[in-house]
């Protein structure tokens, strides 16, 4: 917890998750895919579990009508605060500290319930899934991005942090799928997405992030052509650097 306190209080940090092109256009990119996958191009409630600084919670508040965020770090949400001011969008999104194993929400309340980069994190992740479950309505979509395992990329990140990070080493498809489907959700399916190391790549410190700021078109169409043609090798596609978990809650399954 301390750990992410102090690397959520460094405001920069969150200011490249929305200012730096490359990182942005995979940011968007995730969320796209979270809106296909719930099946829904705009939903009314949208609750994104774990917001860390809030950059995704932004890019949903694009896309429905209100988000809710929570996170257990008050440093997270003092920068998750800021950057939603600064994007104009604290209007429809509310941030409240929260517990993830715990959610201060009546039941059947959101549209859709999405959380990145948790699951490795909590205690118990079928509890987890089971609150996100709880708090959904009848045929919502719950959706969990990862760390794909098999990723170098997240491999290395987990090494370097592993006291926090070593949970990414479980981040299979078929245990994450095995989470969803012991929390009660329905028609489970597991998604692979990107392919370039954009955390070594585009993070703010990286000299290549800057100069191809200067050079957004013909960057963004080469990205996209990378990420296209990736996702078309079944064998390949296996070692992108996310997996996108998602289910449905059905009426049989409150």
């Amino acid at each position: 917890m301390l750990f992410y306190n102090n690397r959520y209080s460094v405001l920069s940090r969150a200011l490249n998750r929305i200012y730096n092109v490359p990182i942005l256009f995979y940011d968007k990119r995730l969320i796209q895919l979270t809106m296909e996958l719930s099946s829904k191009t705009k939903a009314t409630n949208v609750l994104d579990v774990g917001t860390g600084q809030g950059a995704d919670t932004i890019l949903l508040s694009e896309n429905c009508d209100y988000v809710v965020a929570i996170d257990i770090s008050k440093n997270a949400l003092v920068a998750a605060k800021v950057l939603s001011q600064l994007n104009k969008a604290q209007n429809n999104v509310s941030l409240v500290q929260a517990d993830a194993e715990n959610l201060p929400f009546q039941k059947e309340i959101f549209d859709i319930v999405y959380c990145k980069d948790v699951l490795h994190h909590v205690s118990n992740s079928i509890l987890t899934v089971q609150e996100m479950k709880r708090v959904a309505r009848e045929k919502a979509s719950i959706i969990a991005v990862e760390a794909n395992a098999l990723n170098p990329q997240m491999i290395a990140i987990g090494l370097i942090y592993y006291s926090v990070d070593n949970g990414v080493f479980k981040n299979t498809g078929p245990r994450l799928a095995n989470i969803f489907l012991e929390a009660g959700l329905q028609n489970v399916q597991v998604t692979e997405t990107e392919c370039l190391p954009r955390h070594i790549l585009f993070e703010y410190r990286s000299p290549l992030s800057r100069f191809l700021d200067s050079h957004n078109a013909v960057m963004l169409r080469l990205l996209a052509s990378i990420e296209t043609n990736w996702q078309n090798h079944a064998f390949l596609s296996k070692f992108s650097n996310y997996l996108i978990v998602s289910g449905r809650k059905e009426s049989n399954h409150i």
